[in-house]
């Protein structure tokens, strides 16, 4: 994806490295009580906030990419998305997987987390409906009945890919920043300029996955094979 759709993945390479900029200037990196001192400060928090919609609107814009580059389109061109499905998508697999948060003062620990693991099961398989609106893919095979139903034969496919595709790379993203700390400055700036291209290397596996796990979702719906 960098050589075929760089732009795709500079959704959240620009405003991570924004935010490695704000750090190295606010002294993140001289040492570990700085960092410890400084995460919460509200500059690093300001940029923060943007990579975190970078990253998540990267996550979706790569998974688009892969589809428009097998079915036709352009990713940037939002006219053909199925805007009910993106939103039904979003309400069934965003929601549900939260409605036990409103309750979480009230229901003891264990029972707590073992809702929350029920809701976040039922939830997972309504992500394909949800990409479906993304895609603009308007197939009536593809509805809420269809993810409920045929989408969990998919569901281990999906999380086995999305951690193949995060876990690494995050892991690199986490070594980056304790190799930094206390470095001499070129060193946290190379460092850092390679930690954005590894988060967004990191955004473009997981769209990856997801286009991936949702083409073999509807191959399956379509009677095919490929």
């Amino acid at each position: 994806m960098f050589w075929v759709a760089p732009w795709v993945l500079a959704l959240v390479i620009i405003p991570e490295f924004a935010q490695h900029v704000a750090e190295i200037s606010l002294g993140m990196f001289d040492s570990r009580d700085a960092a410890v001192a400084l995460s919460n400060h509200p500059v690093r928090w300001g940029f923060g906030y943007a990579k975190i919609a970078g990253l998540l609107l990267c996550f979706l814009a790569s998974a688009r990419f892969w589809w428009n580059k097998a079915n036709g389109g352009r990713w940037y061109d939002l006219r053909n998305i199925a805007w009910r499905k993106l939103l039904l998508g979003f309400v069934l697999f965003g929601v549900i997987g939260v409605l036990a948060e409103p309750f979480a003062h009230v229901i003891p620990a264990v029972p707590l987390n073992i809702l929350r693991t029920i809701l976040a099961i039922i939830s997972t398989p309504f992500l394909f409906l949800l990409l479906a609106g993304i895609f603009g893919d308007h197939s009536e095979r593809v509805d809420w009945r269809s993810a409920l139903f045929q989408g969990w034969r998919y569901v281990p496919l999906l999380i086995l890919l999305l951690v193949a595709a995060y876990v690494p790379l995050f892991l690199l993203h986490g070594l980056n920043h304790r190799w930094a700390m206390g470095s001499p400055a070129a060193v946290v700036w190379a460092l850092m300029l390679f930690d954005s291209l590894t988060v967004g290397a990191m955004a473009g596996c997981v769209g990856a996955a997801m286009y991936l796990s949702y083409r073999r979702f509807t191959c399956r719906l379509n009677g095919t094979t490929s």
